[in-house]
């Protein structure tokens, strides 16, 4: 059997070098674990979220959900409401609390401003290997899955070749024991708009990353409000009620 974990980013390892205005942003890789029984589902009633949405608001260029663009009306959110946007980017959160999913997030930021980032791309290798620790590196949550698909965005501003790199870097160098071997994983890289759940990674990382950078609300949208909706689907640390460290990591690089 085989598990799908969608992955995608916000911001970027070269964001979190600039300090522009006494303002940087935190790099966020969010991961979306579906099993091979749910995919079909999952991806159904996202596609159904979209088409709901294009009809209802009459949108007609709309095929999927970037959040980024939502919150900033930029796009063929162009011209929309805010109220709308809103009202969508509220009911995407209810959407992804609903899901039969389970979240894992890595968070790198700087614990002051005067911290200095003189190699961003060591940056990302030490978050793909915090986020693959969580993956495949603790107690295995699924363990009647003998293969895993890693399914990234192929827009996102990492390459196949890095991907694949730190990949095995982070198996070769990682002090967590692997429940899952190197060969046992297919990378792929896939659009946002032909896999839907990739969108659901978009939103959670995006959120999380307003979020720990203590931007809680940016003018009507509420950042603090849609991440206690989905909250529950971020991984629990086994036998604990908490999600810090386990399913939510934050690396605050000093």
């Amino acid at each position: 059997m085989t598990l799908f974990v969608y992955v995608d980013e916000s911001g970027s390892p070269h964001a979190l070098k600039e300090n522009k205005k006494n303002y940087y942003s935190p790099y966020v890789l969010a991961s979306v674990i579906i099993e091979d029984k749910d995919v079909k589902s999952v991806s159904n009633q996202i596609m159904d979220f979209i088409e709901t949405v294009r009809k209802r608001y009459n949108i007609s260029s709309l095929e999927e959900v970037h959040t980024k663009d939502l919150v900033k009306g930029k796009k063929e959110w162009h011209g929309i409401d805010m109220s709308i946007r809103v009202q969508v980017f509220n009911k995407f959160a209810n959407l992804i609390a609903r899901l039969n999913i389970l979240l894992n997030i890595v968070v790198a930021t700087k614990v002051t401003m005067n911290v200095t980032i003189r190699k961003p791309e060591g940056i990302r290798k030490h978050v793909i290997t915090y986020l693959l620790e969580r993956l495949f590196m603790t107690e295995p949550l699924y363990p009647n899955h003998s293969t895993v698909t890693l399914v990234f965005d192929k827009s996102g501003s990492i390459s196949y070749e890095d991907i694949n790199k730190d990949i095995k870097d982070a198996f070769k160098y990682s002090r967590a024991k692997p429940t899952f071997r190197y060969n046992d994983i297919i990378l792929t890289l896939k659009s946002s708009k032909d896999t839907p759940p990739i969108q659901v990674a978009d939103y959670v990382a995006y959120v999380v990353g307003r979020r720990i950078n203590k931007q809680s609300q940016y003018r009507e949208f509420n950042f603090e409000h849609v991440f206690k909706i989905f909250e529950d689907r971020i991984r629990k640390c086994p036998n604990k009620n908490t999600y810090y460290g386990c399913g939510l990591k934050v690396w605050k690089i000093k």
